[in-house]
């Protein structure tokens, strides 16, 4: 990183949201209540990823832990572990990456990890997934796009819910706009039968299409009235 660069941002630091915006994020984990402090929290959630979401280790996860992904869940702990159990993802794409990024302690909730994911990797091999069966390579190289990850954990520093699988911009990748597992299977032409698990831009309703159509048309008219009014007003100067 250039000079140039260092010192924007450190110039962009200098800039503070006023309270109806921002929040003093710091200052709010300062004054938390919570018996584990963010960085012990940070190594955790890294621990937590570095054994296959426990599936390597189980015992980090509550007995009440739950597994919220957007079409998938709540499951349970015994579910879970079932369920990822039969994945070979490091297997059928041996080049992957998961991309983990942007780890941080939620100010409004002291005892929760957020981070972002975005999963690359070539199907050069075999793929499991549930009861579906064996997929072959087919050597197809995937890419998800960005997806927004938490990890919640309990006083004792079990993990009593993990979510993800949420795309923060569908336009991004090969998957359709899919996250999770779903958006490896949409990538290498194998999606699930059902319309969840195809594309995030399909099957949209007759009432939506309607309300956005009727919407779109209503902003375009607007915004001619306000280029008219802005034209009008620089005449008139």
């Amino acid at each position: 990183m250039t000079p140039a660069c260092r010192c924007k941002m450190r110039a962009a630091s200098d800039v503070i949201l006023p309270p109806n915006i921002g929040v003093d994020e710091a200052d709010m984990l300062d004054k938390s209540t919570f018996p584990i402090p963010p960085a012990e929290l940070l190594e955790l959630a890294r621990r937590f990823i570095l054994t296959k979401s426990g599936l390597d280790d189980p015992s980090i996860l509550a007995d009440d832990f739950q597994f919220i992904f957007p079409f998938v869940g709540p499951l349970s702990k015994t579910e879970f572990l079932a369920a990822v159990s039969t994945f070979n993802l490091e297997e059928a794409f041996p080049d992957l990456k998961q991309n983990t990024r942007m780890m941080s302690v939620d100010a409004f909730e002291p005892n929760r990890v957020w981070y972002f994911v975005q999963p690359e990797g070539t199907n050069l091999g075999p793929l499991n997934v549930l009861n579906v069966p064996t997929i072959p390579s087919t050597g197809i190289k995937v890419l998800n796009p960005p997806q927004v990850h938490s990890i919640t954990f309990n006083e004792e520093g079990k993990i009593v819910k993990f979510t993800g699988g949420y795309p923060v911009d569908r336009t991004i990748g090969n998957t359709g706009g899919l996250g999770g597992i779903f958006g490896y299977l949409k990538a290498i032409g194998r999606p699930l039968p059902f319309p969840e698990a195809s594309t995030y831009f399909e099957k949209r309703s007759l009432v939506w299409r309607l309300l956005v159509g009727f919407n779109k048309r209503a902003l375009r008219r607007k915004g001619r009235k306000m280029q008219r009014q802005y034209m009008m007003a620089q005449l008139n100067k």
